[in-house]
Formats: structure tokens, sequence, C-alpha cells
């Protein structure tokens, strides 16, 4: 998560150049997810420097990685994290600027929905955890796949594309 005004400032460009297609936006906040924590420490290290460059800005009060089943990993103290209803009343995991008074505006991505849904499901896991709940198969075309141990089902993860 990191807050829009800064983010804009720090890298005009980056609506056109996120690694993949989870870019969400609200008036405050812009969010990018990723299938692994590496690949989101990667990218928050490029946005962290870039926010750095800003004369008196403090990376801290400006992003934050968030995992969706843990909430706010790193210090932020500018952002809350917590369930929230929307449509149907399905809870789900959320983020907003603290002193937000309407923190059940919800944004998501183009195209989601809640049916199948990390939400919805709770399938979400830690690096170690998943590798407990999932044995390795082949790569194809860039795209790891996995048996996911429980459902004997395949699970597919994709790498984001590299940066430009």
């Amino acid at each position: 998560m990191v807050d829009k005004a800064t983010l804009e400032q720090a890298y005009p460009d980056y609506a056109q150049e996120v690694p993949n297609t989870t870019l969400t936006t609200d008036d405050h906040l812009a969010r990018i997810g990723f299938m692994s924590e590496d690949e989101a420490v990667d990218y928050g290290n490029k946005v962290a420097r870039l926010i750095a460059e800003i004369p008196g800005k403090d990376v801290f009060s400006s992003m934050a990685i968030v995992k969706q089943n843990d909430g706010i990993k790193t210090e932020a103290t500018w952002l809350t994290f917590g369930k929230v209803l929307i449509v149907d009343e399905h809870e789900v995991s959320a983020c907003w600027v603290t002193d937000d008074t309407d923190p059940q505006r919800v944004t998501t991505p183009t195209n989601w929905e809640y049916a199948e849904s990390l939400s919805d499901t709770g399938k979400g896991y830690s690096s170690e955890d998943f590798s407990k709940h999932h044995t390795f198969l082949r790569e194809e075309k860039g795209i790891k796949v996995y048996l996911d141990n429980e459902t004997n089902e395949e699970v597919f993860a994709a790498k984001t594309k590299p940066n430009p």
C-alpha cells in the first residue's frame, strides 16, 4: 500500500509500469498485489528508493507491506488494516488511511469477484506454509504448477512480468 499522492510525486508513470494487473487506487491509496512475498518486497524496495529521493519524505509514512490474511507487516501508523463488509455482506480484508471517516468504501482490482477469491476461500499462505500444503510439479512458460495436497488440484503461480 502506498500513499497515492506520494507515489504520483515519486513515480509519475507508476500506473503504466506496474508489473502486473492488480493495481487498485482510490483517492488516497494505491495497491498492487503479488503472488509471492519476495516479489512484493522487490517491488516495494524499488518504490521505497524513489520515495526516499523526495526531500523531507519518510518512506514509512508513505508505504507499507500488507498481507491479506496477516495485516500490515511494516511500521505504518498512518494506515489501518481490518475487515469490512462489502456487497452481500461478505467480509474482506482492507486498508484505509487511519483518519479516513468512511473505511467501508472499498476498491478492488478490475474484474475482481468475491466468489473463489482469497477472501472467499481463505487459502492464503505464507511462503513457508505454501510449501507445506503444495507440491511443486513443473514449470511451463514461466508459470509454476503445484499440486494442492488437500484437494489434489493443480495450482498455478505466475511470476509477474519483469520491470522495464
